[in-house]
């Protein structure tokens, strides 16, 4: 009876070869994997412990940057509102050229130097 099934044994084999092979090229994957990030995972550890006296100030005035900006967010968006034509109009400005036109009213003379020569 087992004579008969020589061939789907064999076939069973190749097959088990071939799912043995992903298996150990995936257990690899995750070996290398997991090496890398316990190396990261150090190399994180010293970089905290290295710069925690100046990390722990920016992060604290970011906290304060960020509450502040934050609590004007209404300012701030209404300023962007109204900034709006100025924008538009300014880049229309800059859109002549490597040059800009340009025309400011009011704009006192500029002050003679060096004696009038």
């Amino acid at each position: 009876m087992l004579g008969d099934r020589d061939q789907d044994i064999v076939k069973l084999m190749k097959q088990a070869d071939i799912l043995f092979t992903a298996l150990t090229g995936r257990r690899e994957a995750i070996h290398d994997l997991l090496v890398s990030t316990t190396t990261m995972s150090q190399e994180l550890q010293a970089l905290v412990r290295d710069t925690k006296a100046d990390l722990a100030p920016a992060l604290t005035q970011l906290d304060t940057v960020v509450k502040t900006l934050l609590k004007n967010q209404d300012n701030l968006d209404e300023s962007l509102r109204l900034m709006a034509p100025f924008y538009r109009l300014f880049a229309s400005t800059l859109g002549n050229g490597p040059w800009f036109d340009t025309w400011i009213v009011n704009l006192p003379p500029p002050p003679q130097l060096g004696g009038g020569r």
